[in-house]
């Protein structure tokens, strides 16, 4: 991603098509995480960096070692310079910026990820600390660090490959490696460890493994061909870029679409027709600053939203996009092109340069925290809200036991613990995703004399037929095989839902009254945009406890009428959470004293299950009492 195809010091002929290339990929990124209805896809502009750093890499090295002057400590000594620069400012920036404008306790994942990015291993502290129930994705200003540590990881072994194998099938040696890394991506996708496959380097060195091979391929083809293939790679990105969305089981198979789109693209040549286009001076310009862009733009808008907790609109989707360009046309003239011409001869010099910058971001990382406290500090109320804040009890949940999230499966699942039925009291199942395991706690507190199942996992709808992800679609799978053998008197079913989902359900309930006698099914739970402690925070901050009601999601009371008319027309029960919580459409936030009613954007807390799960508690313990059926 960090690499231009200039500056080779001639080994390999520049091409502007490429640069141009290199536009596409990154506008796509920007314009995904602008959140442009149309480019809901566009976070496959990182596969398509991918693809050509993996070229433009493998043209340099073999073509080095093709004149017998390729050496470890030069090609590390052109990375630190392409790469080091840019990224420490950015880093350095972004801390600065959030410890003034942010609280002390909403920095602690981003002193902790600026630490391990500048060691370029921000992958694997993604993959490991960002769970279903952590600090969201869209709130990490710097989770996009995670491909260069991709990259990186890749570029400490792979000039040692090819120095070692240039001379004995280069081809097929490359070839077997991306055709492994490629089947173990598709492998950890089905077996639903999709964040292993997306963050970590052995599910995605085979982009740029293509990339690879194309730097040692000799494409012949007819004219008409390589327009033919230029039309088809970038129909393929287009198409990838308009369809896939944040739910695509991705990379695995889903993959092959960006990536073969941008290897035909290069394959094509500068004179294929779309090629030809890519080299308008414009496009180049783009590309050229593309990695600047690419660093620039995801802290500005992520601190945006924390800060603000405003949606996108035309105008901040322009005004974010039009800065960080200046930004990275900034960052292009005055740091990357000074600082890639800077010389250091000798080998210290290149280890002092990197040991020094490295040194620096650890030691900024450190002292975020201790910063902002000085700048922006909290009282005891305010740090009470923000510590809620993606705090996640396991016992209010049963996280990875009866409910089963991002990085687990199946084999996860107790259904001894959490789905067998007991004799001589009545059994209430609770069904669904992640909002359907929000309320067993609450159900459990309420119905005390009753046992409360729970078969529940992130990944899918409560909807046949059952899609989605695969973890989810086993869990609901196997729990709707074991009722049809075993009683359950209350089947609550529950899911973060959406106006698609309404006809779906309204199909499910005839199915499920087959299986269980009384089917209630619980509407959506109050959404804000931002996180509610967070949203509370700020409020009590700057005085404006208006705050988090004009950021409530007013469209969640559409679809709570919708799913009503649904469910009551096919003679289920339906229990309305927004009917208490939300009188006049002004929602509940605190679930009493200082607690937040949700430890996110709307998953409860612990007493917050409590307070929702009333309603449900008043509909079903009288029917359990008196064996009404449904």
């Amino acid at each position: 991603m960090g690499d231009s195809c200039s500056g080779l010091g001639g080994i390999v002929k520049y091409r502007s098509d490429v640069d141009g290339l290199r536009a596409v990929a990154v506008t796509s990124v920007v314009a995904y995480h602008l959140q442009t209805p149309q480019v809901t896809g566009g976070f496959v502009g990182v596969d398509v960096f991918f693809v050509i750093s993996g070229f433009l890499i493998t043209s340099l090295i073999v073509g080095e070692l093709g004149e017998g002057r390729f050496t470890i400590t030069d090609f590390y000594r052109r990375r630190l310079r392409r790469i080091v620069p840019a990224l420490a400012t950015v880093l350095l920036v972004t801390c600065l910026v959030a410890s003034v404008l942010l609280f002390a306790d909403e920095l602690t994942s981003l002193s902790r990820s600026a630490i391990w990015a500048g060691l370029f291993s921000s992958n694997i502290y993604f993959w490991a600390n960002t769970g279903y129930f952590d600090t969201p994705a869209t709130s990490q200003p710097l989770l996009h660090t995670w491909s260069l540590g991709v990259e990186e990881q890749f570029y400490v072994v792979f000039p040692l490959l090819l120095v070692l194998v240039h001379r004995w099938r280069l081809r097929l040696v490359l070839a077997a490696v991306t055709l492994v890394s490629f089947l173990l991506s598709v492998a950890q996708v089905r077996s639903g460890h999709v964040e292993a496959a997306f963050y970590l380097l052995p599910g995605r060195a085979w982009e740029l493994g293509v990339g690879a091979l194309l730097a040692v391929t000799t494409v012949r083809a007819p004219a008409i061909a390589r327009h033919a293939g230029s039309l088809l790679g970038l129909a393929l990105i287009g198409w990838a870029c308009h369809h896939y969305t944040s739910t695509t089981p991705f990379p695995g198979t889903a993959a092959l679409a960006p990536v073969l789109g941008a290897g035909l693209l290069i394959a094509a040549g500068r004179d294929a027709v779309v090629n030809r286009a890519l080299s308008w001076r414009p496009v180049v310009g783009i590309g050229l600053v593309s990695y600047s862009w690419y660093l620039w733009h995801w802290p500005a808008i992520v601190i945006y939203r924390l800060y603000t907790f405003n949606g996108m609109t035309w105008t901040s989707r322009l005004a974010l996009a039009g800065g960080t360009l200046a930004l990275a046309v900034l960052s292009w003239r005055f740091v990357e092109r000074p600082l890639r011409r800077l010389r250091l001869p000798q080998r210290r010099h290149v280890l002092a340069f990197a040991a020094a910058t490295s040194a620096a971001v650890v030691v900024l990382g450190l002292v975020v925290q201790p910063l902002s406290r000085q700048v922006h500090p909290a009282d005891a109320v305010t740090a009470g809200y923000l510590r809620e804040a993606g705090v996640v009890h396991a016992t209010a949940n049963r996280d990875r036991s009866c409910f089963i999230a991002t990085g687990f499966n199946l084999s996860n699942f107790n259904p001894v613990r959490c789905t067998t039925p007991r004799t001589g009291v009545p059994n209430v199942l609770v069904f669904g995703d992640s909002h359907a395991a929000d309320l067993w706690k609450g159900l459990s507190i309420g119905l005390p004399r009753a046992d409360v199942l729970q078969a529940t996992a992130s990944g899918c709808k409560p909807t046949l037929p059952l899609s989605g992800q695969s973890r989810c679609v086993a869990v609901l799978s196997q729990e709707l095989t074991r009722l049809r053998t075993q009683h359950v008197d209350v089947l609550v079913v529950s899911a973060r839902w959406k106006a698609g989902d309404v006809a779906g359900l309204a199909d499910s309930i005839r199915q499920y009254q087959r299986l269980v006698p009384t089917v209630v099914v619980v509407g959506p739970s109050p959404e804000w945009f931002g996180n509610l402690p967070s949203l509370l925070a700020r409020a009590r901050d700057t005085g404006d406890a208006g705050l988090p009601g004009r950021h409530l999601d007013q469209g969640i009371f559409r679809v709570d009428q919708a799913l009503r008319a649904a469910v009551l027309a096919q003679g289920g029960l339906y229990v309305s959470l927004l009917d208490e919580l939300c009188p006049a459409r002004h929602c509940r936030e605190l679930a009493g004293g200082t607690t937040p009613m949700a430890f996110d954007y709307g998953h409860f807390t612990a007493a917050g299950s409590a307070v929702a799960a009333a309603d449900i508690v008043a509909l079903v313990g009288p029917r359990l009492s008196s064996g009404a059926p449904n």
